[in-house]
This record gives structure tokens, sequence and C-alpha cells, in this order.
């Protein structure tokens, strides 16, 4: 459950964040940095992986590492 709640609201930054309406601002949302944001999430990721191994922790990591990427960086495909 912790799983999907983490990759839900990391997809929803995500969302957000190619939102016109939001973009860049939906850091704004946080009492954290967006540095700070990217770590916790990451850091979550890696909590949920010991000894768990499931789907869901690839697609949280890949949803994480597009939050990372900067506007104008090359957009990597992951389910090519």
């Amino acid at each position: 459950m912790v799983a999907c709640d983490k990759l839900h609201n990391a997809m929803s930054i995500l969302r957000d964040m190619g939102r016109s309406s939001v973009g860049g601002a939906v850091w704004k949302r946080f009492s954290a940095d967006r540095a700070e944001v990217l770590w916790y999430y990451g850091a979550a990721g890696e909590a949920l992986a010991h000894q768990w191994d499931h789907e869901l922790l690839d697609e949280l990591r890949r949803t994480v590492a597009r939050l990372g990427q900067r506007p104008g960086q090359e957009q990597v495909c992951y389910d090519c």
C-alpha cells in the first residue's frame, strides 16, 4: 500500500509539472526544496525495495527519474 501511495504521489507531481497552469511551481507545494523531495521519493523506493521486488518499485523509480529531469532535457522512454 505504501508503494502505491508513493507512486501515485510521484505521478501526480509529474502530471502537474506538465500542466501549463502549474509547471515548475509544483515544487512550491512542499516545505522541502526540489532536491529534498526527489531524495525522499528515491529513498522511499529504496527502503521499499529492501527484501521486496515488484514492478511497482520499477515504476516508482522511473517516475522519480523523470521528476529529476530538468525542462528541456531529453525524455527517456522506459516503455519502448
